[in-house]
């Protein structure tokens, strides 16, 4: 075996490094210049259209091909990998090291690839002047700024075939570089910098290098007490508690470009011409840096058409005066369409640029076809053609508890291109860090280092399935046997996307927005646990043919039959869900072997069966709250007696729920709700909604 290539290509040396592992044969490595057609050996040759495709050859480029596509064709003794691009080569040796190491050399076929979605992107939160608090973050801080994790994180990345890597802050400035103009506004010495300077040109770079573009997005104009007294402007601008605290006693109020407060407007055209220069050196300083996002709303008050000023005037001025090239993507969160089409888009020539829509708000696990664009009619009106369209998708559902279902997250990502002007998606969570293992027990069957490693399942899934929407389910269970067993990976396979439908089964007939409002997994919002009074009078998801609790007994109780999806239709949705994880579960068990315990296998098992009993603890509920309406409706008795033993039913699910959570892993202080997150704490709160219950009276 040999395998010529273009040894001075980063990315194609990486996907020849991974052919290499799966090839048990000897094989030699040659420069792709010292191919001979008359080879009589089998041959693996690596090409990309730039400047690959003149070398002595019988097979050329397709012209099929689109960016990052490739094509493996079959001749003779030689296969060949055509690359439209070094990535697509890079893709190409990926494709065929799985195919042989899964099922050997000679199930290498003839295909042509090329990508369902352009963008496939990850959003991820990092731990420096974050919007919020919590252990995610705090305890992330050393690892977001060690590059062994960046290296694995970014291999994973171009493994599972993403494209783009967020990078989200408030403001990341202050760590990247220490403005001439502005030199006090930094809080880190030069030591400290110079670490943080190295790792940040390190995840551009790496990434880079590998086919990954990168974009650093923030939530806009948010300050620290630094920066402020560095601007010598009063410090409450960065303080985010004291600056609601003044927002009451009407002194200086939110940042507001338009306002007359105490803040002077002096002070607003420092912060501007502050940003300004961030934006400038960020992009003259780091080269490998791809593109820069923001939004016009969050901190900022005043109309929409004011505050996509302020944006314009700060991030493309700064972008325009660094002479660079720069892709922008702008979120249109909490802001009209109209002014980011109208006015900043319309300027912007700086390079491509991106419109971020919220997909489906914080939960992804709800329905494969979210029609908020249109229940907000988004783009209506607009002129969008030189405009792309890319969405956010975030997973603030489940943290904990592995989870992904193959088939959920294929029609998901297909239904995506409803919209022609979708170029793909960045999904992560915002309450939550992949990152390092904080969770979990110092116990034997932790194999894993990093959190993304123990949920690869997700993460393969999202990138995969964005990069080729038709890949077969195959290459998934194959995944799960090298991490469980060839015996047990299609239950484990089949139990994890069985649970997913809990999740989406719950939260369609109970939508909640935001995910400070509503995790799942663990019930607890702002507000502290999620009772069964407030599933009560929860909206359905919008859009989608769903009945809330409320309209789905009033349609009972009048006998109307309707060709919506009902509360009941979710409930037996769940129930099938529960019992196929339980079937799975059974099935596991009944060929568990020894050398299993202790492994990813037990640990695994453990989450499903956490997943059994919340899922059944969540049917018991939501019939609960939904048998309380029909009570609130009628004043009939029975339907409140039916919901109390209905909930007694559901303590015991819940106390095994903890039970099972509490073997192997440890409680953290959330981010987004600021409560611990560790079911123990909750069996007194889950008692409380059964006398909740009796003593409730209309």
């Amino acid at each position: 075996m040999i395998i010529y290539y273009d040894k001075r290509v980063f990315s194609v040396n990486f996907g020849v490094q991974q052919l290499k592992k799966s090839l048990k044969d000897f094989y030699v490595e040659k420069d792709l210049t010292a191919f001979d057609l008359n080879t009589e050996v089998k041959a693996i040759v690596v090409r990309f259209s730039h400047g690959h495709w003149e070398f002595p050859s019988q097979v050329e480029a397709n012209e099929n091909l689109k960016a990052e596509g490739f094509e493996i064709i079959k001749d003779s003794n030689v296969i060949y990998i055509n690359g439209y691009d070094s990535t697509g080569a890079m893709y190409g040796l990926l494709d065929i090291a799985e195919t042989i190491k899964n099922n050997g050399y000679d199930a290498i076929e003839e295909k042509l690839i090329n990508p369902f979605h352009a963008k496939r992107g990850i959003k991820h939160n990092m731990p420096y002047e974050p919007y919020d608090e919590g252990d995610p973050f705090s305890k992330n801080t050393e690892t977001m700024m060690d590059k062994t994790y960046w290296k694995a994180y970014i291999d994973m990345l171009a493994i599972n075939r993403y494209n783009t890597l967020s990078l989200w802050s408030e403001n990341p400035f202050t760590m990247m570089f220490r403005l001439d103009k502005y030199p006090n506004t930094t809080q880190y010495s030069d030591e400290e910098l110079a670490k943080f300077i190295d790792c940040y040109h390190f995840i551009f770079t790496y990434s880079r290098k590998l086919g990954i573009s990168t974009y650093l997005v923030t939530w806009n104009v948010r300050l620290t007490p630094q920066i402020a007294e560095g601007l010598g402007l009063p410090i409450e601008l960065g303080d985010m508690e004291d600056r609601y605290d003044v927002i009451r006693d009407n002194r200086i109020g939110k940042f507001n470009p338009s306002a007359d407060l105490d803040c002077s407007r002096c002070h607003l055209d420092i912060i501007q011409d502050y940003f300004k220069e961030c934006i400038k050196t960020v992009c003259l300083k780091y080269k490998n840096l791809t593109g820069l996002g923001t939004t016009a709303s969050e901190e900022m008050s005043g109309d929409a058409a004011f505050r996509v000023q302020w944006v314009k005037d700060a991030y493309l001025e700064g972008i325009k005066e660094s002479g660079r090239d720069v892709p922008f993507i702008f979120r249109t969160n909490c802001t009209s369409s109209s002014p980011i089409i109208d006015n900043f888009m319309k300027d912007y020539k700086y390079g491509k640029k991106y419109l971020s829509w919220k997909y489906s708000n914080a939960h992804m696990y709800s329905s494969t076809a979210p029609e908020f664009e249109k229940e907000w009619n988004a783009w209506e009106g607009h002129d969008i053609e030189d405009i792309d369209i890319m969405y956010t998708v975030r997973n603030d559902d489940f943290h904990t508890l592995r989870g992904g279902s193959y088939p959920f997250i294929k029609e998901y990502i297909k239904n995506m291109k409803r919209n022609d002007k979708v170029v793909g998606f960045y999904w992560g969570a915002d309450g939550y860090v992949w990152g390092k293992e904080f969770q979990h027990v110092p116990h034997k069957h932790m194999n894993w280092k990093y959190d993304f490693e123990k949920h690869w399942y997700q993460f393969m899934l999202l990138g995969r399935l964005g990069y080729n929407c038709d890949e077969s389910d195959e290459i998934f269970i194959k995944k799960y046997e090298e991490h469980c067993s060839k015996a047990l990976a299609p239950y484990f396979y089949n139990g994890f996307n069985s649970s997913m439908d809990i999740i989406r089964s719950l939260q369609r007939t109970n939508w909640i927005n935001y995910d400070f409002e509503s995790h799942p997994e663990s019930l607890l919002t702002v507000k502290g646990f999620r009772t069964v009074l407030d599933f009560m009078d929860t909206k359905a998801m919008a859009g989608i043919g769903t009945l809330s609790l409320v309209e789905s007994a009033l349609a009972e109780l009048n006998k109307e039959t309707s060709i919506k999806e009902t509360t009941n239709d979710c409930l037996n949705l769940m129930r099938k869900a529960t019992d196929e994880v339980l079937d799975n579960i059974r099935e596991i068990e009944n060929k568990l072997l020894p050398e299993h315990n202790g492994s990813e296998v037990e640990c695994s098992l453990l989450d499903l069966k956490c997943w059994y009993n919340l899922g059944l603890y969540y049917v018991k509920k939501v019939d609960a709250a939904y048998n309380l309406v029909k009570y609130r409706e009628t004043k009939d008795n029975k339907y409140k007696e039916v919901a109390v033993e209905l909930l007694k039913e559901a303590l015991p699910y819940f106390e095994e729920l903890a039970a099972l959570w509490s073997s192997h892993y440890m409680p953290y202080k959330m981010v987004r709700s600021k409560y611990m997150f560790g079911y123990t704490y909750y069996i007194d709160e889950v008692k409380k909604d059964i006398k909740l219950a009796k003593n409730i009276k209309y």
